[in-house]
């Protein structure tokens, strides 16, 4: 491949940047909880790196551990975002970093990339738009899902893992956002199980992405603990074709 996306506080990080760096990868794509050791080897073995961030602090805090070019996803984003629009938050980048800055967020055709490049950004990345084509290995079922969503179903909630996630309003996720604090602990903690299933990953390796999370991302303790949540059950949608079932995060596309 030319380039892979992981977070560099998951179980098993560290043979991922082994493994980018014998197959000569070119390219990274990383968020939150930035390790400087990781980036300092990528830099070192010519590997280009491009963090995505949804706030003016993330973006300069990335550029000083060694990003070569800079992600900017706006509020209409699709997943984890921030608060700030697009447009917004491309502007106050541009005018305190000098790395190519690409935009994200609510993009989806042509008019949107000139649109980006009059406003000085180097290009735009589209996940949802990208996520719909034929070549895309997302379940068909699951597209057919994507396509009888309105942008009104489009929302954010924090009760899905803890931090701002966009996503579309399916029953599951309207059953999560009404849930109360107990229950959400408990789809949490089945959720790390069902993670844990997946990733063939320790206990210890867990323990070690949670504090992890603690300390890089400055999360609560129930936020960690939440953040199972998301790969655990995005995969239901996303990969085994349970759209009803799972989450589907989107842009405002």
């Amino acid at each position: 491949p030319f380039g892979i996306n992981f977070h560099m506080f998951q179980p098993g990080a560290e043979q991922i940047v082994e493994a980018v760096i014998s197959k000569n990868i070119k390219a990274v794509s990383y968020s939150r909880s930035p390790t400087a050791d990781f980036i300092s080897k990528f830099k070192k073995n010519g590997v280009i790196c491009i963090p995505t961030v949804g706030a003016l602090k993330h973006a300069l805090k990335a550029v000083d551990l060694g990003a070569d070019a800079l992600v900017i996803q706006g509020s209409e984003g699709g997943g984890h975002t921030g608060s700030t629009p697009t447009t917004l938050l491309l502007s106050s980048v541009l005018q305190q970093v000098e790395v190519p800055v690409i935009a994200a967020g609510g993009f989806r055709d042509g008019a949107g990339l000139a649109a980006a490049l009059a406003w000085g950004a180097a290009g735009i990345a589209m996940g949802t738009r990208f996520m719909m084509t034929q070549e895309s290995p997302v379940p068909q079922v699951t597209k057919d899902a994507y396509l009888s969503a309105n942008i009104e179903e489009i929302k954010i909630t924090k009760k899905f893992d803890g931090l701002p996630h966009r996503l579309i309003f399916n029953k599951y996720i309207q059953k999560i956002d009404r849930s109360n604090p107990l229950s959400l602990l408990l789809i949490s903690l089945s959720s790390a199980w069902r993670y844990k299933q997946l990733t063939e990953s320790s206990f210890k390796d867990l323990l070690k992405a949670f504090f992890a999370m603690l300390r890089g991302d400055d999360l609560t303790i129930s936020q960690s603990i939440m953040s199972a949540n998301s790969p655990a059950i995005i995969q239901k949608a996303m990969v085994e074709g349970f759209p009803n079932e799972g989450a589907m995060p989107s842009g405002q596309v």
